[in-house]
């Protein structure tokens, strides 16, 4: 370091002993790294502001350190990694926060610029796009420097091209739960003739497979196979049934047949791009970085000995354009393939890290996670912030795999707005996996085609224990085609030793003891399908949903999934339908369920010890699913406590005769048909009057004005144009969301 640094450290570090104040370093995109770092004279990049920290004697860092970033974009062209020669003292921090009112933007985007009109003979163009499609050629691409799966006109994320969506030609066995994880049905797919081709730069080019993108190995075209680089989630095929053709072909030059679609060719360095106006414009953008920031401490596979990075905060910044990451057949995965394990595809991912936080912050235009925990996290705090146009989850908290080693916990995910995800594939607002103690509180999570909130484990039967009801004789062909990607590779099998039944895993279901309170979910599980607004399986005990606001969505609003024990659902007001209830000491109390339609509440075969009580049942076509009145299911559910409930239908229904026949068979002997006589029910005041039945029945008023985010909850701002108005559960579905996923 020359004298010039010397003397500008020595500077700020004696200005801030002399003012008490904290040491400061300003960086600008109109800097320069030759400068000192001062506010008259700012640093150009966040790496060099880091460098600088970490010259500071170690005396010298016992101070707060605050890098302020001046407004405008800073384009990385690497990961800012901060270890643990990075982390604050104790009883201190550094901070990376906005100068003032100004918006600084952290990106990798990188600008475009060259484009040409290609010629009308280009090899494969269709006939439509002829003398309508622009060039430019990449060098980088062609070297193997850098390749794109995302591309943008400015914010707006263009579509890659893609094929006609087909069916493959073979069909599944019968039994898809039992033939579900067989390798030779995931790794080949059988398709119609002329769907795949050989094409030369087959590296690039993609199938997409429900929920799946995967690579191509190779292709048998007399045959009409293709042998993938990686396995899809779940077998590949047609069933009958089948509703969709949720299977297409991206990235070809014979798919580019539409204006606003482009392909990038990697053998030739060429980016093609059909644009929707005459030329592309001057704002066409792509990323280079699969993570901006990695906040990355010590991490050990043995029970203890991680060293986590500690007391490293960001606050005001926006994070933009991170690349889509690709699923390799290394990746080991959670539960039905959602996600991969400890992989580097988050916009900003603690990997072991303590008492660190991200508030105020802006996260948009993902390829993949905005968010990432992994591994050991603790104390992370995550509030105020604003994650949308997510590639697939917003905030994904990881833990290690099952096993006595439990370091991911004690975080807050807090007044959070989150919104417009899955845009490249499936994924959720919030999700933890084998992560407990955390508080995800007032987060508004709106606009997915799949969960708002997932809390997940692995389940017991991938420890050898089946739950009887499900598998039945299934279960020993299942065992042989165990999946080695999905969970099993992720269990720390040295620790867990021969579990005998599932009481037995619970001690290694880390995804314990969460609280789940007061956020507004609505316009989830657009994509009608096998998911929930908030959603619970192997997950662990003490898990708590309390007092939830949840409209417009599809499916059922809180589901407890295979293998889901001990959850406590209390307080939630739910529009449409409510519960699907499975497994053993679950509660749903003192909740408010509105206009169940065909399935208010579902009980599944496997769900003795659960208690359903003093709940209430608003405009309902029935409270059990007519599907399950059945003997053996009327004797398993015996074994539910249902008592002190109330149900009510403000308009005309069969509701009160469906209410008498279950109180015949012998169901909520204490419940009563009764107007519930809420405060102002059309506009949202759910306080109890004087005179209200609820409150004999144990039934305690809740508290709304308490749900959503802290300077725009939901009451408040639904009653302003009229609460049941503004919760209308007609059909959601929307065309925009449908993305074959």
């Amino acid at each position: 370091m020359n004298k010039i640094y010397f003397f500008a450290i020595a500077l700020i570090l004696f200005s801030a002993a002399c003012t008490n104040k904290n040491v400061e370093f300003h960086i600008s995109p109109s800097g320069s790294d030759d400068n000192s770092g001062t506010i008259e004279y700012p640093l150009a990049s966040i790496h060099k502001a880091r460098d600088m920290i970490r010259a500071l004697d170690l005396r010298d860092r016992r101070s707060d350190i605050i890098v302020y970033l001046r407004g405008g974009t800073y384009t990385l062209k690497e990961t800012l990694v901060l270890g643990t020669e990075d982390s604050a003292p104790e009883g201190f921090s550094v901070t990376y926060k906005a100068y003032k009112d100004e918006i600084p933007i952290l990106s990798s985007a990188r600008k475009i610029k060259g484009w040409n009109r290609t010629e009308a003979t280009t090899d494969g163009l269709p006939t439509a796009a002829r003398g309508k499609v622009w060039v430019v050629e990449l060098p980088e691409i062609k070297e193997g420097k850098w390749f794109f799966r995302t591309l943008y006109d400015g914010d707006k994320l263009i579509s890659r091209a893609k094929s006609e969506p087909f069916s493959p030609t073979n069909d599944l066995p019968e039994s898809i739960l039992k033939h579900r994880y067989r390798p030779d049905l995931r790794s080949v797919l059988h398709f119609p003739e002329g769907a795949i081709c050989n094409w030369s730069n087959l590296e690039d080019i993609e199938i997409f497979a429900k929920r799946d993108f995967l690579g191509i190995a190779e292709v048998d075209e007399k045959n009409n196979i293709a042998a993938l680089r990686n396995f899809a989630t779940y077998s590949l095929g047609y069933y009958d049934g089948q509703k969709f053709k949720p299977y297409w072909v991206e990235n070809t030059i014979e798919g580019l047949d539409e204006p606003g679609e482009w392909v990038l060719n990697s053998n030739e360095g060429k980016l093609y791009y059909w644009p929707e106006n005459d030329n592309p414009g001057d704002n066409m953008q792509a990323p280079f970085l699969d993570e901006l920031i990695r906040v990355e401490g010590k991490n050990v596979e043995s029970v203890s000995g991680d060293v986590p990075v500690t007391g490293i905060h960001f606050e005001g910044i926006s994070f933009s354009f991170t690349k889509r990451d690709v699923r390799t057949i290394d990746d080991g995965f959670i539960q039905h393939g959602w996600e991969a394990v400890d992989k580097d595809n988050g916009a900003i991912r603690f990997r072991s890290a303590k008492d660190c936080s991200i508030k105020s912050c802006k996260i948009f235009n993902t390829g993949a996670i905005g968010i990432r925990l992994d591994l050991f996290a603790q104390n992370i705090e995550i509030s105020g912030n604003q994650l949308y146009n997510i590639g697939s989850y917003g905030i994904f908290l990881c833990g290690y795999g099952p096993g006595i080693k439990d370091v991911n916990k004690n975080n807050l995910i807090i007044n959070n707005e989150i919104h417009d995800l899955s845009r490249l594939r499936r994924g959720s607002g919030i999700l933890l996996w084998q992560s407990g103690l955390n508080q995800i509180k007032n987060n508004l999570i709106y606009n997915n085609v799949s969960h708002a909130i997932t809390i997940s484990g692995v389940r017991p039967r991938y420890f050898g224990i089946y739950d009887g009801h499900k598998w039945k004789d299934e279960y020993e062909d299942f065992k042989k085609l165990m999946d080695l990607q999905e969970n099993m590779n992720s269990i720390r099998w040295d620790e867990v030793g021969e579990p005998q039944d599932y009481r037995d895993v619970w001690k290694f279901s880390h995804s314990r003891n969460n609280i789940v309170q007061d956020n507004e979910i609505h316009d989830v599980m657009l994509i009608s399908g096998d998911g929930n607004a908030i959603y619970l399986s192997g997950g662990g005990l003490g898990n708590i949903i309390d007092r939830n606001l949840i409209y417009r969505f599809n499916a059922w609003a809180i589901r407890t999934d295979d293998d889901q024990d001990g959850v406590t659902m209390t307080q939630n007001i739910i529009v449409g339908k409510s519960f699907k209830l499975k497994h053993t000491l679950n509660k749903i109390e003192n909740n408010i369920m509105i206009n169940g339609g065909t399935g208010n509440l579902v009980i599944m075969t496997n769900s003795p010890d659960c208690s359903i009580k003093s709940n209430v049942f608003i405009d309902s076509d029935y409270f059990f699913s007519k599907n399950n009145f059945s003997p053996n299911y009327l004797d398993e559910t015996k074994r539910i406590e249902i008592n002190n409930n109330l149900f009510f239908e403000y308009g005309d229904s069969e509701f009160e005769q469906l209410f008498t026949e279950m109180k015949e068979m012998g169901y909520d002997k204490d419940g009563i048909y009764a107007n519930p006589l809420f405060v102002d029910y059309m506009n949202g005041d759910l306080n109890l009057k004087d005179n209200s039945p609820l409150h004999s029945l144990g039934f305690v008023a809740i508290d709304t004005d308490k749900i959503g985010l802290y300077d725009n909850p939901a009451f408040p701002r639904l009653r302003k144009k009229g609460f049941i108005e503004s919760i209308d559960i007609t059909e959601i579905l929307d065309e925009k969301y449908r993305l074959g996923m």
